[in-house]
């Protein structure tokens, strides 16, 4: 009973806060009759349930975890603001004085009082054996600090440096969710409570301190226009928070560190994930004894690009993470659950992916590290994405501490999106690109001798194994992938030019997928060495990108220069099959003309008729492509990664695939094969 009356003099606190706020601000902005003390508590009233729906709920997100450590902090905000509005001081010295003038006469009652219903609520809470028991749980301030520490540290991943990918927010948020803050679970208080007379302080304190201090000194002590700036500054946040649970609420939602939609754990069964040939990715099977597992049928197969839902999230299970705990059956169904006591189903996601193509990308790479993607190029629908090393999702926490502790080979990492690798002889598709626009009209006249190297200032390049592939034009240097003349474009090329086509496709800035990935690099500029000009055109020195970029790119070439944004998830049903949303292709941007990419095609069919990637023809569909050696050195030790990166059916394309195989020499002799595994799955299936 004592806790429920508390709750309810919160609540009447927290309107009197709004009342004597509200009715301070009509007092100075509206003299007269409407300044009366019922207008006062009518207009009080709107106003406490507007903040209350639309300002509070926002910001709880944002200070949740802060009043996780301590509910002192809160309680002093709560004293500042009451202060304010008690005494109606206009700073915070006034205030103060105000107070020890009350405390000096009657109100050291009204104190004691306080401390006595404080008082009588600890013993109360501490002789009732119900609601929490702080001490002897890791919820006490102590334990949740250490805790905090233990997993921040532990959780740290060294191949990317990064900190926040693994940190345990769904602890963090789950116990502040449930018990609030350490005081509040001390007095028994609503975390909700907590909160609201939080964010009423707040916007007190701000109103006080900040915007009406500013006010008075830029309109030089003007109380009417101090008070309007307070006013306008009030409708703007009004209105961010509006924008925030409007459009952005999808994204926040959605976002992999939100874990508040995990608190839909307690009234849902997580949903499953769908191939988009039927096939079941993810599933929570549901025990006799009511226990829930998360199964995944394909164990490694799908391990990065599914991810995994505990121990934090990643992968299609954090992407779709509201979706799979909500529910859209139909009302009654519902009901009937809840009036059982029973979880509804989540909803179920059907993604973009293909297993049986999954399943042949996987089995191709083989025992390399490296990945694998496969994109409609005319749709930017994912089918397939392979990253390895990889793990089982079924066993991750038991592997969890290994798994993190590994700072060698960054299991957890997904290579298609994540992993940055010099992209060697592919990336000479954009260097030629740069040399086509640059040269309109000369380029089909390009003519180089090569000789097996080419050397500037203190700078040699030499093409693979020392190949000498005497007179070249431009197709026939492409489709051999010659290191010296493109190592003479990139002399020629105008290096502030070069950077700018670079950037238009995407380089030094993110992806149009919602999907979490690296920024690919390119770094050259109208300042760099000869040498950098070289190496760069070759697709070496310093630039860096993903194989999901790659396949982009890929695609755009295939798509006749239209770029499309790539997604995985098809569509959203209702346990019952009732269709919930639906994704469509989408065009991101054109980035070439279609007389470009004819002519690049041109180029990467020659590569499979005559060139590097000859072990592509004589199938029973096109191909056109270009492979990559792109060579690395890491603590002393020089490595070769294997690329490849094209696409089948060059007259209506239908597939595009990018392959990087670490470690696996040439393009031609690793990348190729594993490439023309996956094609003929395709095609086979």
């Amino acid at each position: 009973m004592l806790p429920t009356l508390l709750t309810i003099a919160g609540l009447i606190l927290l309107y009197l806060f709004f009342y004597y706020a509200t009715g301070s601000l009509v007092l100075k902005l509206i003299p007269g009759p409407v300044s009366s003390v019922p207008f006062r508590f009518i207009l009080g009233f709107f106003v406490y349930f507007f903040l209350f729906t639309v300002v509070t709920l926002p910001l709880k997100f944002t200070l949740q975890p802060l009043s996780l450590l301590s509910g002192l902090w809160a309680g002093v905000l709560i004293l500042i603001s009451a202060a304010f509005l008690i005494t109606g001081a206009p700073h915070l010295k006034a205030a103060l004085s105000s107070v020890k003038v009350f405390l000096s006469g009657r109100g050291k009652y009204v104190l004691a009082a306080l401390l006595a219903l404080i008082l009588i609520q600890v013993i109360w809470f501490n002789l009732n054996d119900e609601t929490y028991a702080i001490w002897d749980q890791s919820y006490y301030l102590g334990d949740t600090a250490t805790s905090l520490y233990t997993n921040t540290i532990s959780q740290y991943n060294p191949y990317t440096g990064r900190i926040l990918d693994f940190l345990n927010t769904e602890y963090l948020l789950e116990t502040y969710q449930n018990h609030g803050s350490v005081m509040c679970q001390l007095f028994s208080v609503h975390p909700m409570i907590e909160n609201l007379t939080v964010m009423a302080s707040v916007v007190i304190i701000l109103y006080q301190l900040l915007f009406y201090e500013i006010g008075m000194l830029l309109f030089h002590n003007n109380r009417c226009k101090s008070i309007l700036l307070v006013f306008f500054l009030f409708l703007l946040m009004i209105g961010y928070l509006v924008y925030l649970n409007v459009w952005r609420a999808d994204d926040l939602n959605s976002n992999a560190y939100n874990t508040k939609q995990d608190i839909n754990e307690d009234r849902y069964i997580r949903g499953s994930i769908v191939s988009a040939d039927g096939q079941v990715l993810a599933e929570t099977q549901v025990g006799e004894d009511g226990t829930e597992t998360r199964v995944y049928p394909y164990a490694n197969v799908f391990s990065h690009v599914v991810g995994y839902s505990s121990n934090g999230k990643s992968g299609l299970e954090a992407l779709c993470n509201n979706d799979l705990l909500s529910s859209n059956a139909s009302i009654l169904t519902q009901i009937r659950d809840e009036n059982e006591e029973q979880k509804s189903q989540g909803d179920s996601v059907v993604v973009t992916l293909n297993a049986s193509l999954q399943v042949a990308a996987y089995q191709a790479l083989g025992n390399y590290n490296g990945a694998v993607v496969a994109i409609e190029p005319d749709t930017g629908k994912i089918l397939a994405m392979v990253s390895k090393p990889d793990f089982d999702p079924n066993n991750i926490e038991e592997l969890w501490d290994s798994l993190i502790s590994d700072s060698s080979s960054s299991v957890l990492l997904n290579r298609a999106t994540q992993g940055l690798y010099p992209p060697g002889s592919t990336f000479k598709i954009l260097t030629t690109l740069a040399y086509i626009r640059q040269e309109p009209l000369g380029y089909r006249n390009f003519s180089f001798d090569c000789t097996s190297e080419i050397t500037v200032d203190d700078v040699t390049i030499h093409c693979y194994n020392n190949a000498v592939h005497g007179q070249e034009d431009l197709k026939s240097a492409f489709a051999h992938s010659c290191n010296t003349a493109f190592a003479q474009i990139g002399l020629d090329l105008d290096a502030g030019d070069f950077a700018d086509l670079c950037e238009e496709f995407l380089f030094n800035d993110s992806l149009p997928t919602e999907l979490q990935h690296s920024t690919s690099q390119f770094s050259l500029n109208d300042e760099s060495s000869y040498g950098e000009q070289m190496t760069t055109a070759i697709g070496q020195g310093d630039t860096l990108v993903t194989p999901l970029h790659m396949a982009l790119l890929t695609s755009t070439v295939a798509n006749g220069g239209i770029m499309m944004r790539p997604y995985l998830v098809d569509h959203v049903e209702a346990y019952d099959g009732n269709l919930v949303s639906e994704n469509s292709p989408s065009r991101y941007q054109r980035l070439m003309t279609t007389e470009e990419a004819q002519i690049l095609t041109e180029y990467m069919q020659e590569t499979v008729n005559s060139g590097t990637a000859t072990a592509l023809g004589g199938y029973g569909y096109s191909v056109a492509g270009k492979t990559g050696s792109a060579e690395y050195v890491s603590d002393g030790y020089e490595g070769t990664h294997s690329w490849f990166v094209g696409f089948s059916n060059v007259e209506d394309p239908d597939l595009v695939v990018a392959v990087i195989a670490e470690d696996g020499g040439t393009g031609s002799e690793t990348a190729v094969p594993i490439a023309a595994q996956v094609f003929q799955a395709y095609y086979n299936s």
